[in-house]
């Protein structure tokens, strides 16, 4: 008799992790990385069966990536692709996150990551099962963060001892010394509202969203900033299908070219019939929490645009993405289009301290000229003056 074999021991394999700034010089196919989460999207349908979203990362080389136009890097960003419940749902931002044979491509000289998570449609004809596989870990905003992943993309994954613990300290500790000056980091396109509508531009917001409204076959995000909406004649209307804005503007009106379809949206805190109290401001949350100055301005989509259990909360900071714009009834309108995004955020502290320095300075208006006189006014009894008293 031939002795008795012994069972062949499978060692998990041991991976490299690159930091981002490698992963973007490496030329590489393929990555491996832990990095910190500062941003995402909320899922998209694409033209296929997937979905889409983008997950923007840094860590502590991020700054030294160099693109073809030698600007640096506040961070990158990851192309998910997957089933709608197999796409990351990070907690928070800061959160960590591993990831597991990242894609990796050039496109006009960029360097693009791209994660296809899942089994493709059609099987092996299709390609088989995707590569991309990812953990998310608690990040530094978490008060007792644990290394157990509290997210996956598959059920099966190794953790080599010492080593990915290693790797969610470091992504720890750069995001406690660094949060607070990352969080503050918005595109070179992001404008505050009252600058908002240049014709032609495609233009990123950071908003608080004061409500959330449907009617008639599409959604009004209501958000405000910290500064105002400019006002046009009510009669100006602008955007339509055959102007600058054609291509743009055709992703939200879908061919239809009334006025009416899409006109002004007005929008105020409580019943606006009936007169607010004080208790009214003091106990109504909304009411609350609305800005005393400064006008909201109105986001519009179609409700097919995002599921409605992934719309915003009235009350969340939001980033938005690659907005258009128009003017209805003369009102400032954002309109989210083809390219549109929206990503959960943070206050923007910079622009609410602005705020509160307007109310205490009592600058009610920031597109009127302060010099502006009133019709039938003498230059004494020009607005916003009296004279030198206000």
């Amino acid at each position: 008799k031939g002795r008795a074999k012994t069972p062949r021991v499978v060692m998990p394999p041991t991976y490299e992790y690159l930091s981002l700034k490698d992963a973007y010089d490496a030329r590489r196919n393929e990555v491996n990385v832990y990095a910190v989460v500062t941003e995402w999207t909320v899922p998209r349908a694409t033209k296929g069966t997937d979905y889409h979203v983008v997950v923007k990362l840094c860590d502590d080389t991020v700054g030294d990536i160099l693109g073809p136009d030698n600007n640096g890097f506040t961070d990158i960003s990851v192309n998910f692709f997957a089933a709608k419940d197999l796409l990351p749902r990070p907690k928070k931002v800061g959160d960590v996150i591993r990831l597991h044979r990242l894609k990796v491509s050039q496109w006009e000289g960029r360097t693009q990551f791209v994660a296809k998570c899942g089994a493709m449609t059609g099987g092996a004809a299709a390609g088989g099962v995707a590569r991309c596989q990812y953990l998310l870990f608690d990040g530094a905003g978490h008060e007792h963060p644990s290394d157990e992943p509290y997210t996956r993309s598959s059920n099966n994954y190794t953790m080599e001892e010492g080593k990915d613990a290693g790797f969610l300290t470091r992504c720890r500790e750069f995001w406690r010394d660094n949060a607070s000056v990352m969080a503050m980091n918005d595109s070179g396109f992001t404008r505050p509202i009252v600058r908002f509508g240049k014709e032609g531009e495609l233009t990123d917001l950071h908003c608080k969203v004061l409500d959330v409204v449907k009617n008639r076959g599409k959604v009004t995000l209501v958000v405000w900033d910290g500064s105002d909406a400019r006002p046009f004649p009510p009669s100006v209307n602008s955007g339509r299908l055959g102007d600058s804005q054609e291509q743009s503007q055709e992703g939200v009106n879908g061919g239809d070219d009334e006025v009416d379809a899409y006109d002004a949206h007005y929008w105020m805190p409580g019943d606006p019939y009936a007169p607010l109290t004080e208790k009214d401001a003091r106990e109504d949350e909304m009411i609350r929490d609305t800005p005393g100055i400064g006008t909201a301005l109105p986001v519009v989509m179609r409700q097919f645009d995002i599921a409605a259990e992934d719309l915003p909360m009235p009350g969340a900071w939001i980033k938005l993405r690659q907005l258009a714009s128009w003017v209805r009834g003369g009102q400032m309108q954002a309109t989210y289009v083809h390219q549109s995004k929206w990503a959960p955020a943070e206050p923007n502290q910079v622009w609410l301290e602005e705020s509160a320095k307007r109310i205490e300075q009592r600058r009610v208006s920031q597109w009127a000229p302060e010099n502006q006189i009133g019709l039938g006014m003498s230059q004494g009894e020009s607005q916003g003056g009296g004279g030198g008293g206000g």
